[in-house]
């Protein structure tokens, strides 16, 4: 299956991506086959908004060739114990329990 190259199909996607861009958000589906294509959307309706903004944007805007999601992570469709799966959005280094530097400090 292909998926649409025309943004206004992704209208629900970026309804999600909005949900989602502070803290993250999760959708439910019946079966992985679904929750696999909601991903896939996602990653397109994303893709897709990046064309048109090298299209809007001049070279030297801000804007041109990035989306207000481009911090957000798709995670792979997860089932949970109801038999139900899960599509996960969630802002990049949300997980993060710490962070360490592998080069040793200098003494001062």
């Amino acid at each position: 299956m292909s998926l649409p190259n025309r943004i206004a199909a992704y209208t629900d996607c970026f309804e999600f991506f909005d949900h989602a861009v502070t803290h993250g958000a999760r959708a439910s589906f019946r079966t992985y086959a679904e929750a696999n294509i909601y991903s896939l959307r996602l990653n397109q309706a994303r893709a897709l908004r990046v064309i048109e903004n090298q299209r809007l944007y001049p070279l030297d805007s801000p804007s041109w060739g990035k989306t207000d999601y481009d911090h957000l992570i798709v995670r792979k469709p997860r089932v949970d114990d109801d038999g139900l799966w899960w599509v996960y959005v969630e802002p990049a280094g949300a997980n993060i329990v710490s962070i360490e530097s592998l080069k040793p400090e200098e003494a001062e």
